[in-house]
């Protein structure tokens, strides 16, 4: 009912949705207490709560209109519909909330730069931490593919429906008796029907990720629209598993091609890329060994922790001098 109220509504669904007033009086409940100084608002669902009163700060997970922006001339169908509908809603919105903030946090300078088109300032891109590699290890022999992450957001069907469309059947023409494995929660029923077929398996949840990436030659991500940063990467390269993923499937990280991972488009470049790790286990090192080099780069002469506690303080200060 919300969602078809939204098609004519100024506002996004996407904010709607995420309305309720048993939240916004405990807010002011708690804010009330005059117990703080600066709020963390953590994802875009909480964007709608702002305190007015208090400094503020947000982590921006991803730009939502842009996302959108990308599904609606990406998607199919439906999906495709609702998102035009949708994006300039979302732009709108976002550069009005989001400019609102003291002070903003993103996972990566590609967001940090849509958010400066934008008119939204007053930005800090944290680097995300990166795992420790684990030891080198001996390719598997089953060419097992494998997609890992929920499931339940229309972007990831779109990816995972154009990658069987698209993809696999170039990659069977070269190894028959490849087998893609789909490991998360929220399958769509699309997704779980491709199990039919007896080269695809959903296994949905799975709660020892282990013996699932032990198993796997390969991983792919085959995102058309997304936002924010793949960390699923950063655990790819961690574990010594290569991957194959669109540009968009890898957004927000600088490696360099083939570092852990190759960037392809084009489902042939895709499929061909997929391949080589399948079947050539030197390949399937130097990929490998790429992450891992990839990782150490990434080792930081500060932490985390130092670049929120500085953004906090730089919404403090923007406060003060506001007021």
């Amino acid at each position: 009912m919300m969602a078809a109220r939204s098609v004519v509504s100024s506002s996004p669904y996407r904010q709607r949705k995420f309305r309720n007033a048993h939240f916004a009086a405990v807010m002011r409940e708690w804010t009330a207490t005059g117990r703080y100084d600066v709020i963390h608002y953590d994802q875009f669902g909480a964007l709608g709560y702002r305190d007015r009163t208090l400094a503020s700060t947000a982590l921006v997970h991803n730009v939502e209109h842009d996302m959108y922006r990308r599904a609606s001339t990406t998607g199919a169908g439906l999906s495709r519909a609702w998102a035009r509908l949708e994006y300039p809603k979302l732009e709108r919105f976002e550069a009005r909330a989001l400019a609102s903030f003291d002070h903003l946090f993103t996972l990566s300078a590609h967001d940090a730069g849509l958010l400066d088109a934008i008119g939204v300032k007053r930005v800090t891109t944290l680097t995300m931490p990166a795992p420790e590699a684990a030891a080198p290890r001996d390719p598997p022999a089953r060419p097992t593919l494998l997609s890992l992450g929920s499931m339940s957001w229309f972007g990831v069907e779109d990816g995972l429906l154009w990658f069987y469309d698209q993809v696999l059947p170039l990659i069977r023409e070269r190894v028959p008796d490849v087998r893609w494995h789909l490991v998360g929660a929220g399958a769509p029923k699309r997704i779980r029907d491709l199990a039919t077929d007896p080269a695809v398996v959903v296994d949905g949840y799975v709660e020892d990720l282990a013996p699932v990436v032990d198993s796997s030659r390969a991983a792919v991500i085959p995102l058309r629209f997304a936002g924010g940063i793949r960390m699923k990467l950063l655990d790819l390269f961690a574990w010594g598993l290569p991957a194959v993923a669109t540009s968009v499937g890898a957004q927000g990280l600088d490696f360099a091609d083939g570092q852990g991972c190759f960037r392809r488009d084009d489902p042939a470049e895709f499929a061909a890329n997929v391949v080589e790790l399948l079947t050539s286990d030197a390949a399937w090192r130097a990929t490998a060994d790429g992450g891992r080099s990839y990782l150490a780069s990434r080792t930081l002469g500060h932490t985390l922790e130092d670049e929120l506690t500085a953004g906090l303080e730089m919404a403090l200060r923007q406060r003060a001098q506001a007021a």
